[in-house]
């Protein structure tokens, strides 16, 4: 089936992936799908044949999302159950020239994500409600940063209720999921394990993870992450992104929005304090004009305003 249920450092360092990573994952599914059935072929003919071996070249996806042009040289075996099993040796085919521009398209793209989030930081700090906050993000991260995020997603979590109710939306989904409601109980789908954990919750492949559910209608997506937006110990949200593509998140991604999940954070807690300040303010002068009025009477004479507010 090439799940993978051994992996040498030497393999992780030339596909990028942490071995645990690509444990009891399908190796298949990152081959390049010109190349997936070739290979595929000759791996069961080495099964159905024991004491043979193969030699074949393919493309497979890096953990930043190039093709690695590999060759493989493989055997076939049997694992103690007696269930067929596989042995695969890769040496990238890589050229020295290739390597130079795959380390610069990383470099850029890397580039590019620090730019995206020196802008966010820019641009949240002058919004004035939460709600306006939570949609530029999720905007922002839909048109920026990869053409393969389909849906992004904020869910605001109520105390009151302990759910995460969908607050703001980007993506062709995003105005149907926003009238129907949609929310998550705490522990429930990818957005409910992130809220639970307090961590994010990362799907590389959500046609080989066993407990994964899709959001209601949605049925493209082939990656998702969940990140946790946390201030102190308190849960605010979950920033949720799905895209179209397998492994189209990495930890780079991840990373990336955990950053902008702290931002977030930060500007939430600024818009409620602000707001607080506001209602205080107001009850505070709410109640220096009741003063006021009650001195005109008695002697005539007002007390002087507070300074900066009516």
């Amino acid at each position: 089936h090439g799940t993978v249920d051994y992996i040498s450092p030497a393999v992780t360092m030339v596909l990028g992936y942490p071995g645990d990573q690509l444990l009891n994952k399908n190796l298949f599914a990152l081959i390049h799908e010109e190349d997936r059935e070739d290979v595929i072929r000759q791996v069961q003919n080495t099964q159905r044949n024991p004491g043979t071996t193969f030699v074949t070249s393919f493309r497979l996806r890096h953990r930043n999302q190039a093709w690695i042009p590999l060759e493989a040289s493989g055997n076939a075996g049997a694992a103690g159950s007696g269930e067929p099993r596989s042995y695969l040796s890769l040496r990238d085919t890589t050229s020295r020239e290739q390597r130079s521009e795959r380390d610069r398209e990383q470099y850029e793209r890397r580039g590019k994500q620090a730019e995206f989030i020196n802008t966010i930081a820019n641009q949240i700090g002058t919004i004035e409600r939460s709600g306006d906050l939570y949609q530029l993000v999720v905007d922002a991260v839909q048109r920026e940063l990869d053409i393969h995020f389909h849906l992004v997603q904020f869910f605001k979590y109520a105390p009151a209720t302990n759910e995460l109710v969908l607050t703001a939306a980007a993506g062709s989904q995003a105005r149907r999921l926003l009238d129907s409601g949609l929310d998550y109980r705490i522990g429930e789908g990818t957005v409910g394990k992130a809220a639970s954990r307090l961590r994010s919750v990362l799907v590389t492949n959500t046609a080989q993870t066993i407990d994964w559910s899709a959001t209601p209608g949605v049925d493209d997506t082939m990656s998702e992450i969940a990140t946790p937006v946390i201030m102190g110990s308190a849960l605010i949200g979950v920033l949720n992104v799905q895209s179209t593509q397998i492994e189209d998140i990495d930890a780079d991604v991840q990373l990336l929005l955990e950053v902008l999940s702290g931002l977030v954070a930060v500007s939430s807690e600024s818009i409620r304090l602000r707001q607080e300040m506001g209602t205080q303010m107001a009850a505070l002068n709410a109640l220096q004009r009741n003063t006021s009025q009650a001195n005109i009477r008695e002697s005539g004479s007002p007390l002087p305003p507070v300074i900066g507010y009516d």
